[in-house]
């Protein structure tokens, strides 16, 4: 193939290959390492551009964390990248603590997590069946449309769409992954154990390479057995193609959370538990382990208090856009920079209406508007105090 329509998770590759500012979070009351419960504080901006504040989220994609007192809102930045927030939904009974999505067309489909329960002590059993929802991004009911997900226990997590409309819904504590065809809603299993080692986060459909990327990982495992592997199959058959583990560090065994795939074919993933960015060269993709770190500085480094970092990403006007689900905060990286810490900036973002600027509870999956050169979806999964999830839609400005 020669077109490249959008480099990431739901489109054609090149062939080489809503409500008012919330609190912010404060005071530590606990924290769940990795992947885990996170507890909240200020974010320090990793570079001189440093935006306006977000609340941290005390989660990861995969957590929920306890509450903690709030802090002031330090000022916006007035240079750097910014960005506007249009709230699609802020249903929180509908949503149950969200973490991915993506586009079938201009309508979103979008994981229903239900981390509170995943996460939770109180004995609490999930609503089931589970489920991926439908919200048109023009306007329309959230849920119009469902997928429901197979057994007692599936917990979806990451998300893709092939640029036909089909669906990829990946499963944390079963450990598959099941295929929706286009303009269907039945989901049939698609990739299961022994491909998958531990569980499935992150996704990305590789036209390209005609594969389906996934991160086997899963937060739920005693420590002993954590590890990060990003995974290629092919999407004809599902068979396992290629391998890369990624390293531990700091103590840590890594959490690898979100893959997507740029436009000259490079893979790029994030470690929550750490807190990395890793890149994979075009021309090594296919070559096992080759995984290298490109980013660990603070911008995508859990905060200090512990719990989880980096976590979804997506590729807006040229750029890295990082969701810090820990800090709160979306970063955006230049995917051509040797240092890109250096260079890394916080993204101020305003509600419109108010002038006022705007916060995130817990970011999570981040996915690009098809079509769009500006505009991108943050999936918040409500890990933070405020416990509100929301769907956002952000119109990116460089200022």
């Amino acid at each position: 193939m020669t077109a490249i329509l959008h480099p990431v998770r739901s489109q054609v590759l090149s062939a080489p290959m809503a409500a008012a500012p919330r609190a912010l979070c404060g005071l530590v009351l606990g924290a769940l390492a990795a992947a885990g419960l996170v507890a909240c504080q200020s974010p320090a901006p990793p570079a001189p551009s440093a935006a306006a504040s977000a609340p941290e989220a005390p989660a990861s994609s995969e957590a929920a964390g306890p509450e903690a007192a709030a802090v002031p809102a330090p000022a916006a930045a007035s240079s750097g990248p910014s960005g506007t927030v249009r709230v699609l939904s802020a249903d929180a009974a509908v949503l149950q603590r969200p973490t991915t999505a993506a586009f079938r067309g201009q309508d979103l489909w979008i994981a229903i997590g239900q981390l509170s329960v995943l996460f939770g002590s109180d004995g609490a059993k999930p609503a089931l069946p589970f489920a991926a929802l439908s919200l048109p991004l023009a306007g329309g009911a959230l849920g119009a449309q469902k997928i429901a997900l197979p057994g007692p226990d599936y917990y979806p997590e990451g998300t893709a769409a092939a640029a036909d409309g089909t669906l990829y819904i990946g499963s944390i504590m079963q450990g598959t992954i099941v295929k929706v065809p286009a303009g269907s809603t039945e989901a049939a299993p698609f990739v299961s154990k022994p491909t998958v080692k531990r569980g499935v986060i992150g996704l990305t459909v590789d036209a390209g390479r005609q594969l389906l990327w996934f991160c086997d990982s899963n937060p739920k495992l005693e420590d002993a057995k954590k590890a990060g592997e990003l995974v290629g199959v092919q999407l004809a058959g599902a068979k396992e193609v290629v391998r890369h583990a990624l390293p531990p560090a700091d103590g840590k065994a890594p959490f690898c959370n979100d893959v997507i795939v740029s436009p000259d074919g490079a893979l790029w993933v994030t470690d929550s538990a750490v807190g990395r960015v890793f890149r994979v060269p075009a021309e090594q993709a296919l070559q096992a382990n080759s995984a290298a770190v490109w980013a660990a500085g603070d911008e995508v480094r859990p905060p200090p208090s512990g719990g989880s970092g980096a976590n979804g990403l997506d590729w807006i006007e040229g750029k890295l856009v990082v969701a810090n689900v820990g800090r709160g905060t979306l970063v955006q990286l230049d995917p051509n920079s040797a240092d890109p810490g250096r260079g890394a900036q916080l993204i101020a973002l305003t509600d419109p209406q108010t002038q006022a600027p705007a916060s995130l509870c817990s970011p999570d999956g981040v996915e690009r508007v098809p079509g769009s050169k500006d505009k991108f979806v943050v999936v918040e999964n409500g890990g933070c105090p405020a416990k509100l999830p929301r769907i956002i839609e952000v119109t990116l400005r460089q200022d």
